[in-house]
């Protein structure tokens, strides 16, 4: 019941909150996290949505025009709207089994 308030009005805004805290471990990790093959195999996984967005804006790479300026900025904004349709997904899915479960439960 406390669910379904919560995520009833504020989904959108969680799962902003909860892009931007994806996007900050992806780089605490890559700060922090000593170098092993599992730990760059996880980040590269993670970094896929904006190396796509990336890869069809800047077909050559970095050296494509003056879009090496931008590049980064680019491949950050599309892991983010990646990463927040992901968790809007995740928390409207939450949503929808929390009020399975509350109905379940007033109707015994």
């Amino acid at each position: 019941m406390i669910i379904i308030q919560f995520l009833k009005k504020r989904t959108l805004l969680l799962a902003m909150v909860l892009s931007i805290f994806t996007g900050l471990t992806i780089s605490l990790v890559k700060l922090f996290i000593p170098y092993s093959e599992l730990r760059d195999k996880v980040l590269d996984f993670m970094s896929v949505p904006g190396a796509i967005a990336v890869e069809t804006m800047f077909p050559q790479g970095l050296h494509t025009g003056d879009g090496a300026l931008f590049w980064g900025y680019f491949a950050m904004l599309a892991n983010f709207l990646a990463y927040l349709l992901v968790w809007y997904v995740v928390l409207c899915l939450i949503k929808i089994v929390a009020k399975l479960y509350d109905a379940r439960a007033n109707d015994n």
